[in-house]
């Protein structure tokens, strides 16, 4: 049973279509002269090299597309001629084949336990690597600067049949990972206000679906700004409260998470949209407590809506509190039937 490790699910649905890249390619004799399987070192190589990285996340025995990817595309030599001087290649795969070789029966030998030993760590490391991505799907191609900042994901598309028309989408996001990489520099001579400008201009440079990974750089912003001069302040509070909530959340301490989105709301540096986001979100939360915290999760609602009764974060707390407010007067009224 895979009880010992926590497996990696792969949120998605996949086409039946077979993928049709053009076959013709010359692939490379030794793709692990090009093509690491190991993030953690890859990362510590780009960053001496000034190179980004490429990781493609592949699920070759189940998914549709990430063996065709693999062999008519990255594999190829015309791929790693034209990327590898300015990337670093990583490639982690999470075929069904790997987990069931990382189970072996009770009676197998001493060699054969090492071997799923140490094929069982591998998979947990790369789980760790996908998960901290945010990856929910294969095949999943992420742009990645050494520091891990994520600026480009090239999605698939059945219509890029050919090396060259790859190449052209990585290179679209050329400016991005130069600009990434210059403002990673500069974060280490900035400081105060200052340095909270490089990190706003990370936030606007890296993929909006990711930017928690600069939620490290996000937590420094009270300190290097205590008065609000960049009158930035108020926003990271509410990024910080999303991160470390988020957190809380994945711990399953629901309650907790909702501690951490009230506490900036009285903090005086946010706005009152932002405070009405706050609520908003830990109105959420309660819901997920069930109907225990039914009146809770009204009172918040109805907390939220009255900061500002005409704004647009309001009106979507209003249709809210009315749908919740049905479903309580339904349980009610069901409740009622049965006495």
């Amino acid at each position: 049973m895979k009880t010992f490790f926590k497996r990696f699910v792969f949120l998605g649905v996949f086409l039946s279509m077979a993928m049709s890249f053009v076959a013709c390619q010359s692939q490379v004799k030794e793709p692990s002269a090009y093509w690491s399987n190991d993030y953690e070192e890859t990362r510590e190589k780009a960053a001496k090299e000034n190179k980004n990285i490429l990781i493609f996340f592949s699920g070759e025995d189940w998914d549709t597309y990430s063996t065709g990817l693999k062999d008519s595309i990255f594999y190829t030599k015309d791929f790693v001629d034209s990327l590898s001087k300015e990337y670093e290649l990583v490639h982690l795969d999470f075929s069904e084949s790997l987990y069931n070789q990382a189970e072996v029966a009770e009676d197998a030998t001493e060699e054969e336990k090492a071997k799923a030993e140490e094929l069982r760590a591998k998979l947990i490391e790369d789980t760790t690597v996908a998960n901290n991505f945010l990856v929910n799907s294969t095949p999943t191609v992420l742009l990645v600067s050494p520091a891990g900042y994520v600026y480009g994901a090239i999605p698939y598309d059945e219509s890029v049949t050919t090396v060259a028309q790859y190449v052209e989408q990585i290179n679209g996001y050329k400016e991005a990972g130069a600009k990434v990489a210059s403002l990673t520099k500069e974060l280490e001579t900035k400081t105060g206000v200052d340095k909270i400008a490089v990190i706003d201009g990370l936030f606007e440079t890296v993929l909006p679906s990711h930017q928690s990974l600069l939620r490290d750089l996000a937590a420094e912003v009270p300190s290097l700004d205590p008065d609000n001069v960049s009158g930035r302040r108020g926003e990271y509070e509410v990024i910080n409260a999303y991160n470390k909530s988020y957190e809380a959340i994945m711990g399953m301490d629901v309650l907790g998470a909702v501690d951490i989105l009230l506490e900036p709301i009285d903090s005086g540096y946010l706005t009152t949209a932002q405070k009405q986001q706050l609520y908003y979100q830990v109105a959420y939360f309660y819901s997920l407590l069930g109907e225990t915290y039914a009146e809770k999760t009204m009172d918040i609602l109805k907390t939220g809506y009255d900061l500002d009764p005409a704004s647009e974060v309001a009106a979507e707390i209003m249709m809210t509190v009315n749908q919740l407010q049905a479903i309580m007067d339904a349980e009610k009224t069901n409740t009622g039937d049965e006495n």
